[in-house]
């Protein structure tokens, strides 16, 4: 992990959850991006076409995911991860995350609980990301403009 300067290196799996050693460093990878520690060599895990969506926006591709983790630490910062428990080590990889984000021109913070899925493709990079706030992604506009964002019509993203 050193290597790629993850810092997530303690990965918290729950009873029955143990993610190789290399999915350990794919999951430290992608808890280093919700804090808002984006890096080339982060990014470099990541299919250049993969896809994050999260309930705000979908973005799909290197310049549009990139894009998204890079304005998370100049929009919300500090970014703190409360807590995080892997609970799945199949393909998606599945964490439950809690984050605490500050908007820093008026001091606010957010706390979000989410169900973030991690699929990772053939040759071992991250194909696709879901921010799942509280569990879900909407099924209304988002998904109107994406259909099957949410997986209810992709089969291949439940």
């Amino acid at each position: 992990m050193q290597q790629l300067a993850v810092s997530n290196t303690l990965i918290l799996e729950a009873p029955g959850v143990d993610l190789n050693p290399y999915n350990k460093i794919l999951v430290g990878a992608v808890l280093d991006l919700f804090e808002g520690k984006s890096t080339l060599k982060h990014l470099s895990l990541w299919n250049p076409d993969a896809t994050f969506v999260d309930p705000i926006t979908t973005a799909q591709g290197y310049n549009r995911y990139a894009a998204q983790w890079y304005a998370l630490a100049q929009v919300l910062s500090p970014v703190k991860i409360q807590s995080h428990e892997v609970i799945s080590s199949g393909n998606p990889i599945e964490i439950k995350l809690h984050n605490r984000y500050t908007l820093p021109p008026i001091n606010k913070t957010q706390d979000i609980h989410s169900l973030v899925k991690i699929w990772v493709d053939g040759n071992g990079k991250i194909a696709r990301v879901e921010d799942r706030w509280d569990g879900e992604l909407p099924d209304g506009a988002l998904n109107e403009v994406c259909p099957g964002v949410s997986g209810k019509d992709n089969p291949k993203y439940t």
